[in-house]
């Protein structure tokens, strides 16, 4: 079977839409910033797609997008908010006499997935995994990262690397009001 496959240096990684559990607004370093909150308890959605990348003068324009083209295979991992890997030593647990590393994203998480070269989304069901809570890991943010499963494009496309925005990751979810609202005891 013959192929046309478009040149994947005129092509990028775009995340199309991501679920989330709780939208924060304001921080306490930032009363504008959003925050968006998941819960490793509960599966969240991502939908990713293959789009043209915006041309340079330099670069001829981005090649059409093949419907015969073998998809691309993608995986998702968890990587801190400024995108540097997972320390082990947050996703160790000791089972017994040995310690066993916890999985970032659940096992029952869709993390590989072969996303379509014609510009149509692939979904991915991910769910945080028991250890992945930002508690755990000194209040840090999290980002799913989505990169080609095949090292060497990941490693000459670095532009197929796409990562969502970033989660606070908790187990409870936590519903609260504006301060405004909240019940306070008279006395």
């Amino acid at each position: 079977m013959h192929f046309l496959v478009p040149r994947l240096e005129y092509l990028e990684l775009a995340i199309t839409r991501h679920t989330i559990h709780l939208l924060q607004q304001g921080s306490p370093n930032n009363a504008q910033r959003k925050c968006y909150v998941v819960s490793n308890l509960r599966k969240f959605d991502m939908d990713v797609c293959v789009v043209a990348r915006a041309a340079s003068p330099a670069q001829p324009p981005p090649a059409t997008f093949a419907t015969t083209a073998p998809p691309l295979a993608l995986t998702a991992s968890v990587v801190y908010e400024d995108g540097s890997p997972l320390r082990a030593d947050r996703m160790q647990e000791v089972v017994g006499e040995t310690d066993e590393v916890e999985p970032a994203l659940h096992e029952n998480s869709d993390a590989n997935v072969e996303c379509p070269l014609d510009g149509s989304a692939a979904t991915l069901r991910l769910r945080m995994g028991k250890k992945t809570l930002s508690k755990a890991h000194e209040n840090r943010n999290f980002r799913i990262s989505l990169a080609p499963s095949d090292p060497s494009l990941r490693a000459r496309f670095p532009h197929l690397t796409v990562c969502s925005e970033p989660l606070r990751v908790v187990t409870k979810l936590q519903l609260v009001q504006p301060k405004s609202e909240q019940w306070l005891p008279t006395s």
